[in-house]
């Protein structure tokens, strides 16, 4: 458990949980964590109005909320190996990212290559989904990253909707953190076929 000021976060290891940051659409994406690692993201900011902090500056907003979820994630993850990795490919409709993490034998880094989310507009993709800020999705995983000493990998492979990019992500690293703990197979045969058929290696 991490408590920052009023804010205080849990991650629960196969119950479920709920979070409530004030940015609807990332409240969603952090239910995967929920959905697809089994893992309970319990975490509540002040405040009932469903999106009250989508105002704030998101970048900074993001980034305190992937600290918290990666300084909870500490004890979840302090017994597992520097030598353990896991890889999981998530595709959703017509999106598939790619997700790797390990752990850091110093401090967590992150490699994001999802940008542009989407192709409309054309010159930039979405920069919204909901009151979700795109740009500002990034700092998340840098907070993350940082906090909980992991290196996390999070390519786009294919896909042209910023949603379906987006959430793709979230249930990637859900799919590898759910193996991770576990220490089981990650490449698996599923994975095994879309890396040959798209030519990336884990």
């Amino acid at each position: 458990m991490v408590t920052s000021g009023n804010v205080t976060c849990k991650l629960l290891d196969l119950q479920k949980a709920k979070a409530s940051t004030g940015i609807g659409f990332l409240d969603h994406m952090l239910d995967q964590f929920n959905s697809h690692a089994q893992v309970g993201v319990e975490l509540q900011y002040p405040g009932t109005d469903y999106n009250r902090n989508a105002d704030q500056h998101q970048q900074d907003f993001l980034r305190e909320v992937g600290e918290q979820v990666g300084t909870a994630m500490l004890d979840m993850i302090a017994d597992i190996s520097t030598d353990r990795s896991s890889t999981f490919y998530c595709p959703l409709d017509e999106a598939l990212t790619k997700c790797v993490i390990r752990k850091g034998l110093e401090e967590g880094c992150l490699s994001y290559t999802l940008a542009p989310y989407g192709k409309f507009p054309a010159t930039t993709g979405r920069t919204h989904l909901g009151r979700l800020q795109t740009a500002a999705i990034e700092s998340f995983w840098e907070g993350l990253a940082n906090k909980s000493g992991l290196h996390i990998t999070l390519e786009k492979i294919r896909g042209n909707n910023a949603h379906h990019i987006v959430e793709s992500s979230f249930k990637a690293f859900s799919r590898a953190l759910r193996n991770y703990l576990d220490g089981t197979d990650t490449v698996s045969e599923a994975n095994k076929a879309l890396i040959n058929m798209y030519g990336h290696d884990s």
